[in-house]
């Protein structure tokens, strides 16, 4: 593992520990669940790899539907609470490929560079890929890569809401995830995970992309045809 980890130019992981000084110098935010996802990764890869065809000589199709929560980190050092939900394709009870969207329903407030309070205001439309492992057992693991626009901004609590505020941006978004879940029905399952979300496109003068980066956490409920 460590071979492979040099090989791919990642940072080493030798002794690393989570606490409090090991943050990225630039942006003060743990380098952790960065590292954790790389970790995760790698080490479910082998399992991907002997999971068998990716495309036997057959091919079953479902559909699946989802609502889930996820709390991430926001702002300087806030929780945002997004409420979102998705469906798509299910491709021989391990593949997915689906659209998802999040809406940020609680106040993070932010103070701007001329010292003006603000809130932030994001959503999300992410493309997800997933692969299911082991679906068939009553608990099990799935790996999703979501990637898609976002449109956030710094709203004005002052200003009427028809009114354009400057501080706004559409930006480009990406977040791996590992999944734990477990089946309760045939057709419902509820799952748990964490990943870390990255951020591109940010261009205002006060809010920029370190600011809408972050660990992520998510439950869902799913339901379908499995």
């Amino acid at each position: 593992m460590a071979r492979l980890v040099r090989g791919l130019g990642l940072p080493a992981l030798t002794g690393y520990t989570c606490r409090p000084g090991n943050q990225d110098p630039e942006t003060g935010k743990p380098e952790v669940m960065k590292r954790l996802t790389v970790v995760l990764i790698l080490v479910l890869l082998p399992a991907l790899a002997g999971a068998g065809e990716l495309f036997p000589g057959y091919i079953e199709t479902g559909g699946y539907g989802s609502i889930s929560a996820q709390g991430t980190q926001l702002g300087r050092s806030d929780t945002g609470f997004f409420l979102g939900g998705g469906g798509g394709l299910l491709i021989n009870d391990n593949i997915t490929i689906g659209v998802h969207a999040n809406l940020l329903i609680n106040d993070i407030e932010y103070n701007t560079l001329a010292d003006e309070d603000r809130f932030i205001e994001y959503t999300m439309v992410n493309l997800r890929l997933g692969y299911i492992f082991w679906p068939q057992a009553m608990v099990h693991a799935s790996l999703t890569a979501d990637g898609g626009l976002g449109w956030i901004k710094l709203r004005n609590p002052n200003k009427a809401l028809d009114e354009v505020d400057p501080d706004s941006d559409t930006v480009f978004q990406a977040q791996p995830m590992l999944h734990v879940i477990l089946n309760l029905t045939g057709n419902l399952r509820l799952s748990v995970g964490g990943g870390y979300r990255w951020v591109s496109g940010i261009n205002t003068e006060d809010i920029s992309d370190q600011d809408a980066e972050g660990a992520v956490g998510e439950i869902a409920i799913s339901f379908g045809a499995f």
